[in-house]
């Protein structure tokens, strides 16, 4: 599913995460109680203006000395409006402000809602004055400088063929919620006739559009384009007109009927739209759609969804990251620790499988516990996606929350499918070191790509970095672990968690070494100990434009955390996320035997003068005396291939993408040699 938080054109930033609507209406103001006792808006309002002399005309209306007040009140017709003068003998231009008194803004997604008015000008048939029309917001300071415009979108002005031009007009002010602000409004120009405004009011308005379209599609299959909106209309707004449009050509137009607002409602009204059977692909090319969503009332501006459908041109195996949350006061935790293990030994991946990748994030659970620091908001952030704090915890690839880690069967199934994403760490760069303590806060480059299965123009895809510690044993009180599974037979540990988990849980079993219900810190080892998380749970934002199965490159840098207590146990973990449902749609892992010196991105260690590998499209070349044995293992263990070099070079096809390790071994002096390749 794709989740969208649309903006309106022009107009960026103005949806923000929903939030309670406190009153309706929380300001109005339509001047006709200040018209029963002031001939000017009064009650806290200010005035400004450029002090010329009025013509004759306006002479009636405002001070003929150009005193001011710059804004007064007219009776016309039923309404009561605030008009500037805009009229000078000398052919000065306008610069009246109005100024509110100070309005407390409940929320950030508001919605101001006016009237602005203008009078015909010397025989013109039209209020020329809304042609310079503009909102302004302070929040407090009443001088000029400390105001921001508003932007007001263009195609919502106009004229009419009457003496009094009059358009209802809407302006989003964003951004200030629980704080007080002012609203100006501002007339400027020459000879733009009597010009203002009135009936204002200050409410909520949210358009939330979430688009159910899929990203790819099978050929000559037709798909709907599917979408659900919610709207919350400060005025009576029962209809919702909506166009389709097919690489830039109109397919369809719908209008929906509803009740989606009024001024007395808090309700936001919910409505799926469905165009059926709106794009059937015949070919690998894109098909790109837009939808535009436009509410039916005075003033309302069209919300833009954007989006297209591909082939699904490349899928990828599937890793599993297992984020765990654990705790060494956690008695049921080591249960998490024994799963971690069994994942790993029995999914260690391939070129053609995928592979587990295990995190522990440790937390308090009420007891001290050193492996905690620094990881404090991944464990909180962890806990709200996962809907749980309960220990042991566990999300896989974020797709599947609130689980025990022990849950070995949707690993399994999860191992089984496909990803439209891949990723590989090219390289980890470490400035020079001399210890732990030397290395921490020192940035660390990673490089890495991350390919997508289909052409897409808008796949929202961000990066994190996981650091993780291995051999991690404790040397102090801090690190006694709880354990639950002291008293437990192999029987009753098979009956509760399966037989599957019990190697691995033996250890903390009744009689395994580890079996005390209190296990002293210096007997415990712990592995894939998360020291950090970076930029953040939710990672950066990569670019949006994707071509099917292009590698795009990119590089990631953080300070080594001060935690790690030895960088040559250490991994790093590239997780890159889905925007849109927050799952971990690719990964990948380099451990610290694989990491480079600052600046290198191909390394080759005591290479004999007569062995040469190289890489290129795809194919590994080695270059060595007959006979000499050769083995091609990746970064993280696996031997991928094997043999003996022929007298002419040996060509070895690989998919692999990513670190390679080769090493020659042969007879003679300098006969052993190893060589990292780097492929993308």
């Amino acid at each position: 599913m794709k989740r969208l938080f649309i903006t309106l054109i022009a107009i960026a930033g103005w949806l923000q995460a929903l939030c309670a609507l406190q009153t309706t209406d929380f300001f109005a103001e339509n001047f006709w109680d200040m018209g029963q006792d002031s001939d000017y808006p009064s009650a806290d309002w200010l005035t400004l203006g450029n002090g010329a002399i009025p013509t004759e005309a306006a002479a009636t209306y405002f001070n003929a000395d150009g005193s001011g007040p710059f804004f007064t009140l007219l009776s016309y017709g039923d309404q009561m409006l605030a008009m500037a003068n805009t009229e000078f003998e000398d052919g000065a231009e306008a610069d009246q402000w109005l100024i509110s008194p100070l309005i407390s803004v409940p929320y950030d997604n508001a919605a101001l809602l006016f009237t602005a008015c203008a009078f015909a000008n010397k025989g013109q048939d039209f209020g020329v004055g809304l042609n310079t029309f503009r909102i302004l917001v302070s929040e407090g300071g009443t001088a000029k400088e400390d105001f921001s415009e508003v932007a007001l979108e263009s195609s919502v002005r106009g004229s009419a063929s009457t003496y009094l031009t009059s358009k209802k007009l809407v302006a989003p002010i964003n951004g200030h919620k629980d704080r007080k602000i002012r609203i100006a409004f501002v007339v400027s120009g020459s000879n733009v006739g009597l010009t203002g405004f009135t009936d204002l009011r200050m409410g909520q308005y949210i358009m939330d559009v979430t688009d159910y379209t899929t990203d790819v599609a099978q050929l000559d299959v037709p798909e709907n384009i599917d979408i659900n909106i919610g709207l919350k209309a400060p005025v009576v707004c029962d209809y919702v007109d909506v166009t389709l449009e097919l690489d830039g050509e109109l397919a369809e137009t719908k209008e929906f009927k509803k009740t989606f607002g009024s001024p007395t409602s808090n309700i936001m009204v919910m409505q799926r739209i469905i165009f059926e059977n709106a794009v059937t692909l015949k070919d690998d090319t894109p098909v790109s759609y837009r939808v535009t969503l436009t509410p039916r009332f005075d003033g309302a501006l069209p919300t833009i969804l954007t989006g297209s459908l591909a082939t699904p041109g490349s899928t990828y195996p599937a890793n599993v990251v297992i984020e765990e949350a654990t705790a060494t006061g956690c008695v049921f935790c080591p249960r998490g620790t024994a799963s971690l293990a069994y994942y790993l030994d029995t999914y260690p991946g391939s070129d053609s499988e995928g592979k587990a990748i295990a995190i522990a994030i440790h937390g308090y659970q009420g007891y001290y516990d050193p492996m905690s620091q620094g990881v404090e908001e991944y464990l909180t952030l962890f806990s709200a996606l996962n809907g749980t704090a309960a220990l042991p915890g566990a999300m896989f690839n974020r797709a599947t929350r609130g689980l025990d880690p022990s849950y070995a069967t949707e690993v399994q199934k999860l191992m089984t499918e496909r990803s439209y994403n891949d990723a590989r760490i090219l390289s980890v760069d470490l400035p020079p070191y001399s210890s732990a303590e030397d290395l921490a806060g020192k940035s660390v480059d990673v490089k890495f790509n991350v390919r997508n299965g289909y052409n897409s123009s808008n796949r929202a895809l961000s990066a994190a970095l996981v650091v993780v510690e291995n051999d991690v044993v404790g040397h102090d009180s801090g690190y006694n672990q709880a354990n639950y599974y002291a008293n437990c037979s192999e029987q009753q540990a098979a009956d509760l968690h399966g037989s599957f988990l019990l190697p691995y849980l033996a250890p903390y079993l009744k009689g395994g070494e580890l079996g005390m219900s209190t296990i002293p810190a210096p007997l415990m080892t712990y592995q894939h100990v998360a020291r950090g998380i970076f930029p953040g749970f939710y990672g950066e934002e990569l670019p949006k434009e994707w071509q099917s199965d292009v590698a795009q490159e990119f590089t990631l840098s953080f300070e080594m955390p001060a935690t790690v207590s030895n960088p040559d146990k250490t991994e790093v973990i590239l997780l890159v996320i889905d925007d849109e449902t927050a799952s971990i749609v690719a990964s990948d892992i380099m451990p610290a035997s694989a990491y480079t010196p600052s600046g290198v991105d191909m390394i080759e260690d005591s290479a004999a003068a007569h062995h040469s590998v190289s890489a290129s499209d795809g194919v590994i070349r080695i270059e060595a005396p007959a006979g000499t044995r050769y083995s091609v293992i990746t970064i993280d263990g696996l031997e991928i291939a094997s043999g003996y070099a022929s007298d002419s070079a040996t060509l070895l096809p690989t998919d692999h993408r990513g670190i390679l390790i080769v090493r020659l071994t042969g007879d003679g002096p300098a006969a052993a040699s190893t060589h990292r390749l780097l492929l993308n």
